[in-house]
């Protein structure tokens, strides 16, 4: 019986959630039927879009609502487990300056998957570090915001540190790309590159992800904080509720965005989309 109520409850808050939706689709099939039928005059017509872009722009906001409650229940139940288990928040974050280097932390890993904006500092400076993991045998998957694109202009706007300047930001952007494009010239088959859209608000490392011995290194986007001072924490299995969270929003950001390969070309804006102003 409880099964069957647990079954119920997951139903009626799928439907709850997507009810705007819903709503669009039943009123749209209704539409198209009943224009079979019948000849619409301008202003019924007029007045069944206006109806409809309504119920989109609903369901819409309905969706983004509906995201963000599942990510702020989620910092809930992460702050709850902080809470119960006696020890103070500074326990447990700490900034990039004072990690060990990245070579040391992802020594042993057999896959290694990067999300972020720019990734800049990491293809750049971890250049040669990348490229013996490759050739050692280990997966590499980089997932870093589309250069030029709206979400590389919020970023820069608001937790870009070094540059408020959305061409240099975007370019730097470009210049990491090429980097791992390299890689991926060179180890097609081990390394995989995709590109969002979306803004990430935090970057994630994650290591051997299907491994028990699996970790989830999270950097906080902060507002306009210089890159070693961003606050970090990470989360093991262990931390089966965290964990879970994280390897869900993972999974998101995959869903949102698009694999490359070695012909990607960038293709610029004009100088006029260039300018912040």
């Amino acid at each position: 019986m409880e099964k069957f109520k647990r079954i119920v409850l997951i139903i009626a808050s799928v439907l709850f959630e997507h009810i705007t939706l819903f709503a669009t689709i039943i009123a749209s099939v209704y539409i198209l039927t009943k224009s079979q039928l019948e000849v619409y005059d301008n202003n019924t017509l007029l007045l069944w879009i206006i109806g409809l872009l309504g119920l989109i722009a609903t369901a819409t906001v309905s969706e983004k609502y509906f995201k963000l409650s599942k990510i702020a229940r989620g910092i809930e139940d992460i702050q709850s487990s902080i809470k119960n288990s006696g020890l103070s928040l500074d326990e447990l974050v700490f900034t990039r300056k004072e990690l060990k280097p990245l070579e040391v932390r992802l020594s042993e890993a057999k896959k290694i998957t990067i999300t972020g904006g720019s990734l800049y500092r990491l293809s750049d400076e971890y250049y040669a570090f990348f490229e013996s993991k490759l050739r050692n045998g280990c997966q590499l998957e980089i997932v870093m915001v589309k250069p030029y694109s709206t979400a590389a202009d919020l970023l820069c706007d608001n937790v870009v540190y070094e540059t408020k300047d959305y061409k240099q930001y975007s370019f730097k952007i470009l210049e990491s790309l090429q980097r791992f494009l390299r890689l991926k010239q060179e180890y097609n088959s081990s390394i995989s590159i995709r590109l969002t859209e979306n803004v990430p608000p935090f970057s994630l490392i994650v290591t051997d992800e299907d491994s028990s011995d699996a970790s989830i290194k999270v950097e906080l986007y902060s507002y306009s904080v210089p890159t070693r001072e961003r606050m970090q924490f990470e989360v093991t299995r262990e931390d089966a509720k965290s964990f879970a969270f994280f390897i869900d929003q993972l999974i998101t950001i995959r869903r949102e965005s698009n694999e490359i390969d070695i012909s990607y070309s960038c293709i610029l804006p004009s100088e006029s989309a260039l300018d912040p102003k």
